[in-house]
């Protein structure tokens, strides 16, 4: 089952098609995340962050070390399940090992500065509360199995 999302009077349909995708591949939280992160438009670069790529928001050495090869910076962007999937591997190995919740932040911060975090902050930082709150709101929204 693919939920899709129908929302279009919310998100354009390549952004729906990707929210769904991301739901599809890393479940609530992922779709939370790339909600958050890029609204669901593959091509987005980082207004914060200028190393930030695509609708995962990854960095260029996060990707390649999700991927375990040499990513490009075009794939990343133009492709945007591709992405998404990397972006789901970086957050299933947070998740493993900082638990579901602080498996988010660690997407956010990266493993390295999550590691110098204590477990109530990784379990209660402001990122999560985005997360959750868009979640939230990806709920309220209609779903179908079209």
């Amino acid at each position: 089952m693919i939920p899709i999302l129908a929302a279009a009077l919310v998100f354009s349909a390549a952004q729906a098609q990707a929210l769904a995708y991301a739901y599809q591949v890393g479940g609530r939280d992922l779709a939370g995340i790339v909600y958050q992160e890029s609204t669901g438009c593959a091509r987005i670069r980082g207004k914060l962050d200028p190393r930030a790529i695509g609708c995962g928001q990854l960095h260029q050495e996060t990707a390649d070390a999700a991927c375990g090869c040499a990513t490009t910076r075009q794939a990343l962007e133009l492709n945007w399940r591709y992405n998404i999937r990397l972006a789901a591997r970086i957050l299933a190995a947070c998740q493993a090992e900082f638990g579901e919740a602080g498996g988010i932040t660690c997407y956010w911060l990266g493993a390295p500065a999550a590691r110098t975090k204590t477990r109530f902050y990784l379990e209660h930082s402001p990122y999560l509360r985005q997360i959750r709150r868009r979640e939230r709101e990806l709920d309220d929204l209609p779903l179908s199995e079209d």
